[in-house]
């Protein structure tokens, strides 16, 4: 007779793998129930990050922050000519669909990492990294703040951002974000520009409503400046889909948009420039002035032309921007 000692041993396996099924059905089951209770068991797993928005003319000005909680040193205790990197976790930031002003300085549309600096004693500014290197600046652009008291005070990091008043010039709007610590409050105003969206088969162009007198004043300083922004609906691979229009008196420059790293710590990436292209503007006189720059028209011929047709005071202008090679880094 056969020796049976194999028919234990495969009794044995089967019986394991079917215990094995039965232990993968209640295993699957499990996580899916522990899925399930994931947000009821971490209700604050959302909370840890503090956003804002506000939305005017069709673009939107967000900020985005870890929320650290108040502990022994608050914003006071902040030493004079160092940043913080404001909250916790991943870099905090600010993305805009339209320029933002604030006295003389812009902050072109994209997306930067933002801090908070105290370059003097009594002077606080919010550090938006990357900010100025459209303009052959420093790469940041710093925003001045002040310092204040909240009360009561908060037990975290808070962040507001809203309207702050009316303007007398209606294309503008006075925005104020706040940034509270326990007792501290740092208020940073600056102004939204707003803006005129124009479709061109394949390319959607915002046309930003700057002030006629402050946009000549850059433009007589050979300073460049934000003036509308194109995002094509379609891109060679790797390439950014979103590019700010610079305008100079004689210059033109298609800038893409940088995509910020989200750790706080490393270095701020150059800028990839292989994407950028330059054009040229050619101004004749206009019928009637306009008191803000104004965009009129735009056409695209994909990986041709893009062509946009605009005014400022009493000119009008015609903007070229060649799309075939691009520019060498």
């Amino acid at each position: 007779m056969e020796s049976t000692s194999a028919g234990p041993i495969a009794a044995g396996t089967a019986v394991e793998r079917a215990t094995g099924r039965r232990s993968a059905r209640r295993l699957g089951l499990l996580v899916s129930l522990i899925a399930g209770l994931v947000p009821w068991l971490a209700p604050d797993a959302a909370a840890q990050r503090s956003t804002t928005r506000f939305q005017w003319q069709g673009q939107e000005v967000a900020t985005d922050c870890g929320v650290p909680r108040v502990g022994k040193y608050s914003i006071a205790d902040l030493q004079v000519g160092q940043p913080w990197r404001l909250g916790a976790g991943p870099a905090s930031s600010l993305t805009t669909g339209a320029p933002l002003l604030a006295g003389e300085l812009v902050v072109p549309p994209g997306s930067y990492r933002i801090q908070l600096l105290r370059p003097q004693s009594e002077k606080y500014e919010l550090l938006v990294e990357g900010a100025g290197r459209a303009f052959s600046l420093n790469a940041n652009v710093s925003l001045p703040g002040t310092l204040g008291e909240a009360k009561p005070a908060s037990s975290k990091l808070e962040t507001t951002l809203a309207a702050a008043g009316d303007s007398d010039d209606k294309e503008l709007r006075p925005l104020q974000f706040a940034i509270t610590f326990g007792v501290p409050r740092i208020t940073v105003p600056f102004t939204m520009v707003g803006s005129t969206v124009k479709k061109a088969s394949g390319a959607t162009v915002a046309g930003f409503k700057l002030p006629q007198e402050w946009l000549e004043k850059r433009l007589s300083g050979s300073t460049a400046s934000p003036v509308a922004s194109v995002t094509f609906a379609s891109a060679p691979k790797d390439a950014p889909k979103v590019y700010n229009l610079l305008l100079g008196e004689t210059r033109v420059d298609l800038m893409a948009h940088d995509a910020p790293s989200s750790d706080a710590f490393s270095p701020l990436a150059a800028h990839v420039a292989k994407w950028d292209r330059k054009g040229s503007v050619t101004w004749s006189e206009g019928a009637e002035a306009v008191d803000h720059f104004t965009l009129e028209d735009a056409k695209h011929e994909k990986g041709k032309e893009l062509r946009l047709f605009v005014r400022l005071g009493k000119r009008k202008g015609e903007i070229v921007v060649p799309l075939g090679a691009a520019t060498k880094e």
